[in-house]
């Protein structure tokens, strides 16, 4: 009794920011995986999705937890890069207009998590002829660098891959040797 109590003398004081931000348990459980998940090796990195538009999943939506920044491309990627929560970002490139995938800051879609907890549900850009001021953009899907997967411990983070089976050694980046009577090149 005494948590309602306070989430709705929060609500009160913080309004739809703090509506927004109260998902669901699954929803905390992964902002608080996530709160230390920086990229200080700089592993994580995009891919460019094929279309033009805003990231959209498979049912041509992308009603998923979004903000909207008035940034560069180049300027959104670096703010999706530093930001743990953020699985994708769309852009113009011909002038300042973003929008980062992320439940940080949250402005639209904020009660759909989905995209945070699988980005591979990310599937394209487009967009609608109703709203195209977007229809030149371009939509980058978190992947990482060589070496690397999406996943592993952390959600949203890039952790290095194992050498493979007939190999020595911790992982791809830090250097994998054949065994004896194997040969190539583990990239």
């Amino acid at each position: 009794m005494k948590l309602l109590l306070l989430l709705g003398l929060l609500h009160g004081i913080a309004g739809r920011k703090f509506a927004t931000s109260v998902l669901s348990k699954e929803a905390f459980l992964l902002q608080d995986s996530r709160e230390q998940l920086k990229d200080p090796n700089g592993t994580k990195d995009f891919v460019k999705m094929p279309g033009k538009g805003y990231c959209w999943g498979a049912n041509n939506d992308e009603d998923t937890s979004r903000r909207i920044i008035h940034v560069s491309c180049d300027g959104a990627r670096a703010l999706c890069q530093r930001d743990c929560n953020c699985v994708a970002y769309a852009c113009l490139p011909t002038k300042p207009g973003a929008v980062l995938y992320t439940d940080s800051n949250c402005e639209l879609g904020c009660r759909n998590i989905a995209w945070l907890l699988n980005p591979d549900l990310i599937t394209k850009a487009g967009f609608n002829e109703l709203n195209n001021w977007f229809a030149d953009g371009d939509c980058y899907k978190l992947a990482c660098s060589a070496g690397h997967k999406v996943g592993g411990n952390a959600i949203n983070t890039c952790t290095p891959v194992a050498c493979p089976q007939n190999s020595a050694g911790n992982n791809i980046p830090s250097g994998c040797t054949c065994y004896a009577g194997y040969s190539g090149t583990i990239t």
